[in-house]
């Protein structure tokens, strides 16, 4: 089963099954997802400016300043009247007001006559629950108004579960009749008709100048808050005569209370609150625009749904680029809803179909990780098996291909469920097996990534013939593998990448095992050539080289910084080769200008041995091994820190041995002489702690010498003519 999820078919099948499971799970209503849904309701409304309505709309508030200036609320009812009259070139006012107050019959009667002359004004009416909870009694203004006025409009609102207000219903179910809301009112005189409401499946058509709306199940629609607002103006302009009653000729006025204590405010989101005449005026003004949002029909969230599961369950096996293509088409969703929303008026909640699509993604990547897990054991053991064979120590020579296959196969095997039948087959072994004449092959893309062929036998049984790199000059080899049933390519393609990848590196080492081998005998030409000019010193190098291999060891240097320190020693007088033979073979002391020419060796070899770019280890013990702690070395005369540890190493190793052996020009010093003028050279020719460890390595440490006073360290002047180091002539 396993297997399946690996192939095409598998894919495909699973792909659709987590689509169908993403479309079911878009329908069910997931809590916790519709408030964050509904504030990129609130985003998007914000950056849709739909067109003006050729109706003007204007707002007219009691504010703050209006009650410092008259009085506190509630105001006398004849102001009212006065308002009235002031703004009686409007086509249509709106009293957003109970008038609750205590009055003067001539107040009541007053508002009520001017309002009944002026044949435009609206009353705004709310609706109580009755003893059943229903909202069906109402609570019109005093009486005598409410005869006179054109009509009523009810301006009861309801919070969503957020507490944010988005919706108005545009009828009311009463014990009656059903009433209009006051938006419905406003539409309807305003436009001298009742619009047609159509009864659908999901809810109701409404038609209007601008279009069709859709309304819900229960008649609310959605509000759209115009940027900029609809303008306002404050009570106490208009009666002082600063705002002219020209500003609201023709305009649908509405007229209301915006102070503490005397009117409600209302959430719109976006962290806007707005009084409630202002919700009420925009919400007329959405009818008049036409744009009212129509939830998006089931099936199109169901296809959402099951396309992004869908797609997120691929994502994952995408590898590595899963997690940026699944994020792109998340913000390309949020585009296209964003597009349905704009253009087609069409609310496609995001969210709903984002769940399933990363459930599946979690559940693919799940199952992929398992596939990887197996994927990661091939390659951790075809990691350390190449790790193995980089190993300074392997001689490939000792262990062939075949062998460090076997060796390696048995966790390989464990992982892969595939056998090694033969780790190493010629192509006389491939035809007498009848491998050869078999056709059937893996698709070319995966043959051309691993160069095999793969080969089923009736019983099932799978073979992979792979073609191995030259391991024999002129000679082709094959490794022979199988596997019972199907087994991935991936699977395949990482086996046959170890076999292929140890392959080449065992090839590779051969090749450079070759390669040093050669190296190596050109140094030893090198050398015999200096012991030639020098037949004295014969031997000399190769004794530097493992003196101070044993010293740089003893040390704690790394494989390779000991084989770099070890060719340094055969190489350091290397330059010998430039210095005249009558320099080289003077049986007594030379002269000051003879001792120059001689100790411009250093400096020859340098140059030498600059041209096959040696590391730079190597090139320090050439040039450095003459130099001194003191700085009176040659030939840079470096000192101290600035002298590299191999030419530290080099330095006691040289003296040591020219020392220790027999010259044209001096017989051969005995150990303890030599003890003695290596420890008095400490601080001045020679590292202590260097020295120090030599002298234990050569048997010639005595418990004193540690603890040994630094004045007893320092004899005679090392530059001086007496000295035993510059007695040795090179």
């Amino acid at each position: 089963m396993g297997q399946f999820f690996r192939t095409k078919m598998g894919l495909v099948v699973l792909a659709l099954i987590a689509g169908l499971a993403g479309a079911l799970i878009t329908l069910s209503d997931i809590p916790i997802l519709s408030g964050p849904a509904m504030s990129i309701f609130d985003f998007y409304q914000s950056k849709v400016d739909p067109p003006a309505p050729p109706e003007k709309f204007a707002i007219v508030l009691v504010g703050e300043r209006t009650l410092q200036e008259i009085g506190a609320w509630p105001l006398p009812r004849r102001l009212h009247a006065n308002i009235l009259g002031k703004l009686n070139l409007s086509s249509l006012i709106i009293l957003d007001m109970i008038f609750p107050e205590y009055t003067t019959p001539e107040d009541d009667a007053l508002l009520a006559a001017v309002a009944k002359e002026s044949g435009k004004v609206l009353i705004a009416i709310q609706l109580m629950p009755d003893e059943n909870g229903a909202m069906t009694v109402l609570v019109p203004p005093y009486q005598e108004l409410a005869e006179s006025v054109l009509s009523i409009g009810i301006v009861n609102v309801q919070p969503e579960s957020d507490g944010i207000y988005r919706d108005y219903h545009l009828i009311w179910p009463s014990s009656d009749t059903p009433l209009p809301s006051m938006p419905l009112a406003v539409y309807m005189y305003s436009k001298k008709k009742v619009p047609e409401i159509t009864s659908t499946k999901d809810g109701y058509l409404v038609d209007l100048d601008a279009g069709q709306a859709f309304l819900n199940k229960d008649f609310t629609f959605k509000i759209h808050h115009p940027d900029p607002p609809i303008p306002i103006y404050e009570y106490i302009d208009i009666l002082t005569g600063k705002v002219s009653p020209e500003v609201f000729r023709e305009a649908i006025t509405f007229v209301g209370v915006n102070a503490s204590g005397a009117s409600d405010y209302f959430s719109i989101g976006r962290s806007q609150l707005i009084p409630g005449s202002a919700f009420i005026a925009n919400a007329s003004r959405t009818l008049f625009t036409g744009w009212i949002t129509t939830k998006a029909p089931l099936w199109l969230a169901m296809l959402a749904g099951g396309l992004l599961a869908a797609l997120g369950w691929l994502s994952s096996f995408f590898r590595r680029w899963g997690v940026p293509i699944m994020i792109l088409t998340l913000i390309i969703w949020l585009g296209i809803t964003f597009t349905i929303f704009v253009n087609f008026k069409i609310w496609l909640s995001p969210l709903p179909p984002v769940v399933p699509s990363m459930i599946f993604m979690g559940l693919s990547a799940i199952i992929r990780l398992k596939f990887l897990s197996v994927d990661w054991q091939i390659q951790r053991i075809s990691i350390d098996s190449l790790l193995f064979l980089g190993r300074q120590d392997f001689d490939p020579s000792k262990t062939t291909f075949a062998d460090f296959l076997w060796n390696n196969w048995s966790d390989i095997e464990k992982w892969s469920k595939i056998i090694l039948v033969s780790p190493l087959a010629s192509l006389e072994d491939i035809n007498k097996a009848g491998f050869a004449e078999q056709k059937e092959l893996l698709p070319s893309k995966t043959k051309s990534n691993i160069g095999a062929s793969v080969i089923t036998s009736r019983t099932g049984i799978r073979h992979l013939l792979l073609e191995l790199p030259e391991l024999e000059a002129g000679e082709k080899h094959f490794t022979l593998l199988a596997w019972h049933g199907r087994l991935s390519s991936e699977v395949v393609k990482s086996v046959a990448a170890l076999i292929l990848s140890a392959a080449m590196h065992f090839k590779a080492l051969e090749e450079n095992q070759a390669r040093k081998e050669l190296f190596y005998g050109l140094i030893d030409v090198i050398i015999g050539a200096v012991d030639a000019k020098d037949p004295t010193t014969a031997g000399h190098s190769k004794r530097v080289a493992e003196l101070s291999r044993e010293l740089a060891m003893a040390v704690g240097l790394s494989e390779k910084e000991l084989d770099d320190i070890h060719l340094g020693g055969l190489l350091h007088d290397v330059g010998k080769i430039g210095i005249p033979d009558n320099i080289l073979n003077k049986p007594g002391r030379l002269n000051n200008a003879e001792m120059k020419i001689m100790q411009s060796h250093p400096y020859i070899g340098e140059e030498l041995m600059s041209r096959i770019k040696l590391p730079e280890n190597i090139m320090k013990a050439i040039v450095e091994h003459h130099e001194r702690l003191d700085g009176l070395g040659y030939p840079k005369g470096l000192k101290e820190t600035q002298l590299s540890l191999a030419g530290r190493i080099l330095k006691i190793a040289d003296v040591y041995d020219a020392l220790a052996s027999k010259r044209q020009y001096k017989e051969k010093m005995e150990q303890d002489e030599i003890r003695e003028i290596l420890i008095s050279g400490i601080g001045t020719d020679f590292d202590k702690d260097l020295t120090l460890m030599f002298l234990k390595l050569r048997g010639l440490d005595l418990l004193e010498v540690n603890a040994m006073p630094d004045q007893f360290l320092v004899q005679t002047p090392t530059n001086s003519s007496n000295s035993h180091v510059n007695l040795i002539k090179e």
